[in-house]
């Protein structure tokens, strides 16, 4: 029997029922989408909560192995041209859960950054994801430049950005520029290039910048993980396993 229809053999295990078991803090949100498979809210910071049902899983690891699952997503990341900013294996209402933090390019301009929080909770039935995303608007780049300018008026070392050793500096480069033709020329090689997890993104920075779309990201992620609250029909569903 496929997965959809042992999934529908039961009322309690349709997808809808499934994202309707999934509880936690929202504070103030408006519901925006309200499909079958899909559950959207956006709240007065323009933050975006999506919750999500997918039948099929394409992991060739289970979270007993959290370094394929790291490696996958940093892997898929990177294609993106965007970075993993974090990630943890965890436990979600008492539930086998997996997250990760990751910053993009906006498709809307190279110069802003959009920041996703996920959390996939893997089953044989099917995966319940919750997306958390934050969107730079307006003036763009804030976050390393008000770090960078505290750091230096208070005569902190570079260390003081932050303490991991993957990030990189925000030293000014004095390589020579490049030289581009056009505006558009400029941003089309700003969209094919990576990015890098410099050390403004660190959570140390979120309680300066509480109002930054990274440090909205995490601090609803933390609300997620300290509230979630799961139905029966879902805490009975199969841990998924390869």
């Amino acid at each position: 029997m496929g997965i959809f229809k042992s999934l529908l053999k039961k009322d309690k295990h349709n997808p809808r029922k499934l994202l309707s078991g999934v509880h936690f803090d929202m504070g103030n949100c408006e519901n925006k989408i309200n499909d079958e498979n899909c559950l959207g809210f956006i709240d007065e910071s323009n933050t975006c909560i999506m919750l999500r049902y997918n039948p099929a899983i394409d992991w060739d690891f289970d979270l007993r192995t959290p370094e394929k699952a790291f490696s996958f997503y940093e892997k898929q990341c990177r294609e993106a041209q965007g970075v993993m900013l974090d990630g943890k294996v965890l436990k979600l209402d008492g539930v086998e859960a997996l997250s990760g933090l990751f910053k993009y390019r906006a498709p809307y301009n190279p110069l802003a950054m959009v920041y996703v929080g996920i959390f996939w909770l893997p089953f044989q039935e099917g995966m319940i994801q919750v997306n958390i995303e934050g969107f730079e608007t307006g003036t763009t780049g804030v976050r390393p430049a008000m770090i960078t300018m505290l750091c230096q008026e208070n005569g902190l070392p570079e260390e003081a950005y932050g303490n991991d050793d993957e990030c990189e500096s925000q030293s000014v480069d004095f390589s020579p520029p490049l030289q581009v033709a056009s505006v558009e020329e400029m941003f089309e090689r700003m969209k094919a290039s990576p990015l890098r997890k410099i050390l403004s993104d660190a959570e140390k920075w979120d309680s300066t910048l509480p109002d930054d779309p990274l440090s909205l990201v995490r601090r609803r992620m933390k609300l997620l993980e300290s509230s979630i609250n799961l139905s029966a029909d879902i805490k009975v569903l199969t841990p998924y396993r390869v």
